[in-house]
Formats: structure tokens, C-alpha cells, sequence
């Protein structure tokens, strides 16, 4: 069987790495591999020591696994050039490298250069969504979980929250 490493990483308080780790979870099952070490990181996508991320090459190196799933590929790297020297050393050591949202062909909310705000308003959105719907219910499964959303958004975001944009009123 495959082994397979997972990498999870979020960089405030407010995040979660639960999140990531039910999608690879899940992702891993998918694919029949062998789920050998989860590593995390709770630390900013700046810093140069990540513990987690260290300890995932070291035993990259040691053949320990022989794929390796991470959420993003914002995750695992802190700049461009650190992303491609870590597909190239998991390259030469002849480990695949899978990221779920590049398998789904989707690409991370991301800003532009200098520019904090271009966002803003979608990374608002999505705190509200996390805090105020999914981490308070459960869900039978991804069907269920789409349906949730949509009810939030259409019956109650839209609808009745009040929004700090809006003067703290309700959009209706």
C-alpha cells in the first residue's frame, strides 16, 4: 500500500487545522493510501522554522512516505521559491505531490501583491460562514453540508444578519 504523509498548516488562532485534515482524510481514503503521519503547523506562512514542516522533509528524506497531500499549496511554502525548492526536493526523492485544491483545478483567494484588501470583503465572508454555520452543526454528509450553506446564505446572511458594511442594519 502507499504511504502517505498529510501536511496541514494555519497561521491565526481563528483557524483551524481540522478543516484541512478531514479533507485529506478524506482525499487519502479516496486514493486506498496508508495514512503513515499527520504534521501540523499552527504558525504564519512567513516564518522560516516551521516545525511541522521540517520534521515532514526530514522524514521525506528517511523514505518514511511516498506521497504527500496538502489542502493548498499556499500551505506549505512561505514564497514562490520555497514552494518550487520543496517540489524539487520531494521530486528528486521520488515523492508525489498532491494538493486537493489543485486536483479540483481551484486556486486559493489570494490578493494582489501589496494589496490587502482586494479580498477583504470574501475573507469576511467566509470567517462569518466558518464561525456562524459549519463549526456550530453537524452534518451527515457533503449533500447535507451544501444544503446547510445555501439555507445560510439565502435565508439568513442575505437576508436578516446585520452586516457592519451596511451600518449594522439588515440588508431587507
Amino acid at each position: 500500500m502507499t504511504r502517505a504523509a498529510l501536511y496541514m498548516r494555519v497561521s491565526t488562532l481563528d483557524q483551524h487545522p481540522e478543516t484541512q485534515l478531514l479533507d485529506l482524510r478524506q482525499m487519502a481514503t479516496q486514493r486506498g493510501l496508508d495514512i503513515v503521519h499527520e504534521y501540523t503547523d499552527r504558525i504564519s506562512g512567513t516564518k522560516a522554522k516551521r516545525p511541522g514542516l521540517d520534521a515532514m522533509m526530514a522524514d521525506a528524506r528517511r523514505d518514511r512516505f511516498d506521497v504527500v497531500l496538502v489542502w493548498a499549496s499556499d500551505r506549505i511554502a512561505r514564497s514562490v521559491k520555497h514552494f518550487l525548492d520543496v517540489l524539487d526536493e520531494l521530486g528528486r526523492l521520488k515523492i508525489e505531490y498532491v494538493s486537493i485544491l489543485g486536483k479540483h483545478q481551484m486556486l486559493p483567494s489570494m490578493s494582489r501583491p501589496a494589496n490587502p484588501y482586494d479580498n477583504a470583503s470574501c475573507e469576511s465572508f467566509m470567517k462569518t460562514l466558518k464561525r456562524e454555520e459549519i463549526y456550530a452543526n453537524k452534518y451527515r454528509d457533503i449533500d447535507d453540508l451544501r444544503t446547510h450553506i445555501e439555507e445560510f446564505i439565502d435565508q439568513y446572511y442575505n437576508r436578516q444578519r446585520l452586516h457592519s458594511a451596511l451600518g449594522y442594519r439588515s440588508p431587507e
